[in-house]
């Protein structure tokens, strides 16, 4: 299987074509321009499909996915002390306080904190920009999952889990940056098979359900999607690659898929 983030799909009918991006949730115009080709594919295509529609996201829903049950806070998943340390790392690092973020979600404050750790030439992130080039277009734009289903995994990591992590990425903040940056450079160089070993060994005991259950459904939802269909599917790249990776679940489903160069 090539190093490749753009892949070309066909069925049974040669008139349907369509396409597969690997994409990476970041703001960095090194990655952005890797995303042209596929952005160029739009005027020729009818649907473009996310891993989530943004057009179906209740912003005051999405508040309350992240937050953490009725009458508990975050300093209540800490010992004081190690609250106060966690709050320390977090303002000098990332730029985070998290008395601001008192009834979120540590998962919420993680994904803020690894925000910050790299560039953000553009002001929205790659799939955002799929998703506003799409409009201009005026094509049609469907998620490949519900913004519920996503919500499930997330609610499926224990809070004590979520908790750890991010007291791990405020004791080990440099640490993460570094990873997070050499994941960055992986996917600079589309390298896709590392990618998604990475992602799966630092998913560790959530890899089914964030990585392989996630596979599954979006390859069913991509196989039946191409029918009829002129469409770009951008999805996270670690998604492509593995054994149960999109890649080989679609060409085990009768697609034709074809590295494009």
């Amino acid at each position: 299987m090539a190093d490749c983030l753009l892949w070309k799909l066909q069925s049974r009918n040669p008139s349907e074509v369509s396409f597969l991006f690997g994409s990476m949730h970041v703001k960095d115009k090194r990655a952005i321009e890797l995303a042209k080709p596929a952005m160029d594919l739009l005027s020729k295509l009818d649907v473009l499909y996310l891993e989530v529609n943004p057009l179906e996201l209740d912003p005051s829903a999405m508040s309350s996915a992240f937050k953490l049950p009725e009458g508990l806070v975050l300093r209540d998943l800490y010992p004081e002390k190690s609250y106060e340390r966690l709050k320390v790392s977090l303002i000098k690092y990332a730029g985070i306080d998290p008395d601001m973020y008192t009834g979120f979600l540590p998962l919420y404050l993680l994904n803020l904190a690894y925000e910050s750790m790299l560039s953000t030439d553009y002001g929205y992130p790659m799939d955002i920009l799929f998703f506003n080039l799409a409009r201009e277009k005026g094509l049609t734009i469907q998620g490949l999952e519900t913004f519920e289903e996503q919500l499930s995994k997330f609610n499926e990591v224990p809070l004590k889990v979520q908790a750890n992590a991010l007291m791990d990425l405020s004791r080990r903040y440099t640490s993460h940056r570094r990873k997070l940056k050499e994941l960055f450079h992986e996917y600079l160089d589309q390298n896709i098979h590392t990618l998604y070993r990475k992602n799966k060994n630092q998913l560790g005991p959530l890899r089914k359900p964030f990585l392989y259950d996630r596979n599954f459904l979006m390859a069913d939802r991509i196989s039946d999607s191409i029918v009829g269909n002129n469409s770009l599917f951008v999805v996270g790249a670690a998604h492509l690659s593995g054994k149960y990776g999109l890649i080989r679940l679609l060409r085990s489903s009768g697609i034709k898929i074809t590295p494009v160069s």
